[in-house]
């Protein structure tokens, strides 16, 4: 992965980059990169973009996305969905930053990247002991927690609404899927991580081939997140000015999301030994209000609920098989964590 450093020494190579593919004669400086994020998958650093032409100086800040060099935790990692995906969702309802500029010359970071527009507001923690313990969920009044909660379901239900058909969506999206043949293919691509990450983990297999032989029939598809969390949204005045983090974005039914949405806020409390914060509301209210904003009842939210808890629980092992040699896990880590007693429970 590109780190700071090494975009730092290659600055010049992308503010010249950025001139030439700016109209007449503009040119462009970027000030010291700023560290926001960073994981397996991605870098992410803030600078200030200073657009110069004959009309004088215009500021912007910005945000720096590179791709990891040796795809992290997903060796199929792919940027450019993440970007296009955002890029698709510009003209809707769903607030995503504006996406400015894909960069795949390798000569340019080394790596492709893109830029896009820096969003400001608050983001929940996603560092111990999560937003039920710390933060902006934390610090707020039970008001404020409503009202950012249901803004969350507001943005997820928006999202889904959408007409996946009249969506620009890359390439790898296939609109045209049915809900069952979307299902198969997140299995598919569970099976996929399980094989690479060389773990036998018997409940694992024994969830993917209890849902294979459950696959609801003749459900609707939209475009989903893949991470709908408080941890992907940047809010501002208690309304969702953002939604992050589009790189597990897929066709499929929309139960997922919902589902997901409900499953991290009981696994972060649950993984951060705090207690769930007193005033967000419950999964039955969220699910009513999800429904009255979707237009339709949610089916087969059960289904979707042991398949999420299996996509964070093989995320884990994957993480736990990938990740560097410094990072320690505590014995026996691989079957008893959060998400894996979470799946064997729903199991039960």
């Amino acid at each position: 992965m590109p780190d700071l450093d090494v975009v730092e020494r290659r600055r010049g190579g992308l503010e010249k980059w950025l001139t030439a593919a700016l109209p007449g004669d503009a040119s462009v400086s970027l000030t010291p990169f700023m560290p926001a994020s960073s994981g397996f998958s991605n870098v992410t650093l803030l600078t200030e973009m200073r657009i110069t032409d004959a009309q004088g100086t215009v500021s912007r800040d910005v945000v720096l996305r590179a791709q990891s060099t040796d795809g992290g935790l997903f060796p199929d990692y792919d940027l450019r969905l993440q970007y296009d995906v955002m890029a698709a969702l510009v003209p809707t309802e769903v607030p995503v930053p504006d996406v400015l500029w894909f960069i795949d010359d390798p000569e340019v970071l080394g790596a492709p990247c893109y830029l896009m527009e820096h969003v400001k507001g608050e983001v929940a923690s996603g560092f111990r002991p999560g937003f039920h313990g710390h933060g902006l969920f934390f610090d707020a009044t039970v008001a404020r927690r409503q009202a950012m909660w249901f803004a969350a379901i507001d943005v997820m239900a928006a999202l889904h609404r959408v007409p996946v058909a009249g969506l620009a969506l890359p390439t790898s999206l296939n609109p045209h899927l049915t809900g069952e043949a979307a299902l198969h293919g997140l299995l598919d691509a569970i099976e996929t991580q399980l094989s690479r990450a060389r773990v036998e983990v018997p409940l694992l297999h024994e969830a993917v081939r209890k849902l294979r032989g459950s696959v609801p029939q003749n459900v609707p598809v939209a475009l989903c997140w893949g991470d709908a969390r408080p941890g992907n949204i940047i809010y501002r005045d208690d309304e969702v000015v953002a939604t992050l983090d589009w790189e597990l974005a897929y066709v499929g039914p929309p139960e997922g999301d919902l589902a997901y949405f409900l499953l991290v806020d009981e696994v972060v409390a649950e993984l951060n030994d705090v207690p769930r914060l007193p005033g967000l509301p419950d999964s039955e209210s969220t699910i009513a209000h999800y429904e009255q904003k979707l237009g339709r009842p949610v089916s087969d939210l059960a289904f979707h609920t042991v398949l999420q808890a299996l996509r964070m629980a093989t995320m884990l092992a994957l993480t736990v098989a990938l990740s560097p040699s410094q990072l320690t896990f505590p014995p026996n880590y691989l079957t008893d964590n959060v998400a894996m007693r979470r799946l064997s429970a729903l199991m039960d």
